[in-house]
Formats: C-alpha cells, sequence, structure tokens
C-alpha cells in the first residue's frame, strides 16, 4: 500500500502542479486586494483538480527525481525488478546477466583515437560502472539510451573498494569511492528479451528448454510491471513454463561420463566437481556408465560453467 501511495501521490502531483501554482499565485493577489479593500472579497474558490490522470510507474518517479536531484533519494528505480532479475539468471544459466537502467553515457576515446563509452548504471543490487571496450563499442552504441531499461551481459570487475580521484567541472581534484565495473560484452533495451541478448551464444542450458521457458514472454508488459513475471494469465502466453510461487525450478544439464571420454578425462570431471554452490558455477546431474548402462549418481553436484558449455556441447 505504501508503495501504491508513493507511486499514486507523485503521479497526482505531477498531472496538477500547473494548476497549484496558478491557484497559489491567485490566492496571494486576492490577499494583496483584500488588504486594500475595506470590506475584502470574501469567500474561497473551488479548485478544479484533474482526478483523471495517468499514472506513472515508479521508475518513471524515480528517474524524474535522479534528473531534478541528481540522485536516487526516495530508493533504488529497479528495486521491482529484483525478482526479475534473478528469474532471468536462473533460467539462463549464468550469474553474468544484470537487469540495469542507464543513468549518464560517457564517450571516451583511447590513445590510440579508437571509442570507448563509460555507463553509470543502476541495478536492483547496487549502483555500478559499465566500461564498452572499443571493439564492441560502435555495435552497441545503436542502442544505448540514457534514462532507460536494458539487459546486460558482462563480467564484473569488482575489486576492493577503494577511493580514486578525478578532475570536477571546477579544475579540482574531487575523491570518490569507486564503482565495481560491469565489463560489457552485449547490450540489449529490456524489451527485446533474454533470449536477444544470449542469441550469439550458445546456452548452456539446453536451447529447447530455454525457448521454452522464456519465448512466451511479453518484455514490453514486463518493462512497465515486472510482477506480472508470476502471473502468467497477464502474459501474451499461457504456455510459459512457471511452478507456482517465486522459486523456479531449474532443469539441470546432464553430464554423462561415459567410455567414450577416457579415464583420465572422467578422473579430471570428478576432481572438478562441487557439492556445495560456488561463483561461476551450475548445479548438475551426473550419470556414469556402468554395464554398458547409465546410472544417476546421487547427491547435489554443482560444475565449473565453462566446462559444462563444453561437455553439453560434445
Amino acid at each position: 500500500m505504501a508503495k501504491r501511495n508513493f507511486v499514486l501521490i507523485r503521479s497526482f502531483l505531477a498531472a496538477n502542479v500547473d494548476t497549484l501554482l496558478d491557484n497559489l499565485g491567485q490566492r496571494r493577489n486576492d490577499k494583496k486586494i483584500d488588504s486594500d479593500d475595506l470590506f475584502g472579497s470574501g469567500g474561497k474558490k473551488e479548485i478544479a483538480l484533474n482526478t483523471n490522470f495517468p499514472k506513472f510507474s515508479k521508475l518513471d518517479i524515480l528517474l524524474k527525481e535522479k534528473e531534478s536531484l541528481g540522485l536516487y533519494v526516495s530508493g533504488n528505480p529497479l528495486e521491482d525488478y529484483a525478482e526479475l532479475a534473478e528469474w532471468v539468471r536462473k533460467i539462463s544459466y549464468r550469474d553474468d546477466v544484470y537487469v540495469v537502467v542507464i543513468n549518464k553515457i560517457r564517450k571516451i576515446f583511447t590513445k590510440k583515437g579508437h571509442m570507448m563509452f563509460a555507463l553509470e548504471l543502476s541495478s536492483p543490487d547496487g549502483s555500478y560502472e559499465g566500461i564498452i571496450f572499443p571493439k564492441s563499442a560502435m555495435e552497441l552504441s545503436v542502442n544505448l539510451k540514457e534514462k532507460d531499461i536494458f539487459l546486460v551481459k558482462g563480467k564484473l570487475d569488482q575489486k576492493e573498494e577503494q577511493v580514486a580521484t578525478k578532475v570536477n567541472e571546477e579544475g579540482e581534484l574531487q575523491e570518490f569511492d569507486e564503482l565495481p565495473k560491469i565489463l560489457i560484452d552485449s547490450l540489449v533495451p529490456f524489451e527485446f528479451g533474454i533470449v536477444k541478448l544470449l542469441a550469439k551464444e550458445e546456452a548452456t542450458l539446453s536451447s529447447l528448454t530455454f525457448q521454452r521457458n522464456t519465448d512466451g514472454l511479453d518484455w514490453n508488459k514486463l518493462k512497465t510491471d515486472p510482477h506480472l513475471l508470476f502471473e502468467s494469465e497477464n502474459l501474451s502466453s499461457a504456455s510459459v513454463e512457471r511452478p507456482a510461487g517465486p522459486e523456479l525450478e531449474i532443469v539441470k544439464p546432464v553430464i554423462k561420463l561415459t567410455k567414450k571420454l577416457g579415464v583420465s578425462k572422467i578422473k579430471e570431471i570428478k576432481t572438478m566437481l562441487k557439492k556445495t554452490e560456488l561463483p561461476g558455477h551450475s548445479p548438475v546431474i551426473i550419470e556414469v556408465e556402468s554395464g554398458g548402462q547409465l546410472r544417476r549418481v546421487k547427491g547435489n553436484f554443482w560444475l565449473e560453467d565453462t566446462l559444462i558449455k563444453q561437455l553439453t556441447a560434445q
């Protein structure tokens, strides 16, 4: 209710600000006239307020807040997208995919004259600096736009927090906390969807399952209201598979340890299996060839994403 009131009040004020200011000016003028008039005009004039106004989204309101004040005061602009961002990572079997809003775009030229970009980003879990290197800058620049939501794929370069210096507009050195960086490989407007973001890569998840769980989504509707992700009746296709509730069951890749891999390769894979989740690892099902048949190994296992990709591609 509090969030809804936040949106409602801001939308109402935006729709009526001119009327309210005009009324305030008129009231001040009336008071001045009344002070010069022995009897005064008396009475109060009713204000005709607009009650049939369009409601802005929370994101739109906070973007306006950032534009006016230079920072987000009332909250994180992508707070409502946190569940969706987590779902995108699960369904794509990746931990390098982010939902972000671009606050500011800065064009940079290298010493060799090559163009690159530094982006000021906000995500559901904090602020980042996005770096687009020259090799991708021209291709990705077509879609770059400030104050809009994007799906981004890139490596997180999260070094220890440190203080850096830069020259401000007055030419003075200024200290600031250096943000963690996302080294961006791919970027698409949010409404394009996750399949478009990863179109140039093989998904670590089987392609059929990946397509089945994403193609039916209306990303334009999700951009307006990310909570529609878990309300299938509001999506463009009822065929989208999702269990009841926010937790989605992940279809795990099956790693088959057969004789054709060779004894040394099987031993190598077994030593790389983890029994607890680690960064850059995904859950897998292990099947071992025994007596000419494949038998599933009991237990939970995680394997490095790059190795999963190699083994499932064979």
